[in-house]
């Protein structure tokens, strides 16, 4: 198909269809990093162009999360900042990525959860959602417990934190 223009097509006469002067082909895949994917043939990356592309900007995640799960838009904030502080400054790791950030609004919206990590339902979701991510960045071999991803939430969603009162001035 794509290097001699002709589509096989048993049902066609002569068993063949030609192809449009101008037919283009668009395929997307996942990096071979990924579970379930394996690496493309020498043969096919022969004949393709690749673009590589990185995760959106943070207003355009921020964008399709809010349009994707119908969560209010100061929520979403909350859910993508978290997701793109955990996928790293460089943004070169692959996880979280932007499914998993529509995931946890989704969840959030019909749980009716607010986005904190004081709310222990809120902690459990984004455990679940994106606690395999975490490995992204955590020190050592070990897996990081809940208990460390709750803290890397707090630390990472500052408005959360626990704060000191005051002492007062006398």
């Amino acid at each position: 198909l794509l290097e001699e223009g002709l589509l096989h097509a048993p049902s066609a006469p002569g068993g063949y269809v030609r192809v449009h002067p101008h037919f283009r082909i668009i395929l997307t895949s996942n990096p071979a990093e990924y579970a379930g994917t394996h690496k493309a043939q020498d043969a096919l990356l022969d004949r393709l162009i690749t673009i590589r592309c990185s995760h959106y900007d943070a207003e355009t995640e921020l964008g399709i999360v809010i349009a994707s799960s119908g969560i209010d838009p100061e929520r979403a904030k909350k859910i993508v900042d978290l997701v793109r502080a955990l996928r790293g400054e460089d943004g070169e790791e692959h996880l979280p990525s932007i499914r998993s950030a529509i995931a946890l609004a989704r969840v959030t919206v019909q749980t009716d959860v607010p986005t904190s990590a004081k709310n222990e339902l809120f902690v459990d979701m984004a455990w679940d959602l994106l606690g395999q991510s975490v490995e992204n960045i955590a020190d050592g071999e070990q897996p990081v417990t809940r208990d460390e991803f709750r803290a890397l939430i707090e630390e990472l969603m500052p408005e959360v934190r626990t704060r000191r009162p005051r002492k007062q001035v006398a």
